[in-house]
């Protein structure tokens, strides 16, 4: 199957074995969908070895080998439909924004939602709320925040054979929340 470009995982996948996609090299996009019971995936599952391999996952809390992806595991976007529930207020000149936490998230980005529909980067924050001043008065401002989380591989890089072979984590990019609009008075 060296020319598989995509693959569609059921919900019903729990793990995906040892090997199970190795020979894939042009493999590009794994989807996996929402709500899946996906909780491993093992030694060796995949082998992005031409270009990127972008792989939406259930959640933070996969279990993930430190070689799934082997040595071209730099090649691999992990995405999550995680994402946080925010609400927002404006209290005495100052916009606050919370949150609820992830399970292995480490950090959020925080996110004014701009009139093109475009995002901008406001802050990054290793906490579930944050304080944003600067709002004018008479406007309506739309935020939202986004998790980032890591996945510990239980990788032993004191026994590796060769620096930056295998990781110690996977940084997985989660799912933008729902706008929340702040009317500043």
């Amino acid at each position: 199957m060296g020319s598989l470009e995509k693959i569609n995982i059921p919900a019903e996948v729990e793990e995906i074995p040892y090997r199970c996609f190795v020979c894939c090299y042009d493999l590009k996009e794994v989807y996996i969908p929402e709500g899946s019971k996906l909780k491993k995936i093992g030694y060796d599952s995949f082998s992005p070895a031409n270009g990127t391999l972008e792989i939406t996952i259930p959640s933070f809390e996969v279990e993930i080998n430190e070689s799934a992806f082997g040595v071209r595991y730099k090649n691999v976007k992990l995405k999550s439909y995680i994402k946080p529930t925010v609400e927002g207020e404006y209290k005495n000149g100052v916009c606050k924004l919370t949150w609820n936490e992830i399970p292995n998230a480490t950090t959020y980005e925080v996110y004014q939602k701009l009139k093109d529909g475009t995002y901008k980067l406001l802050k990054t924050t290793k906490d579930t709320s944050v304080e944003l001043k600067g709002t004018k008065k008479g406007y309506r401002y739309k935020f939202a925040v986004k998790a980032i989380g890591e996945i510990n591989t239980n990788c032993d890089l004191k026994n590796q054979k060769h620096d930056d072979y295998y990781p110690e984590f996977f940084s997985v990019e989660g799912a933008m929340s729902d706008s929340v609009t702040v009317s500043v008075k």
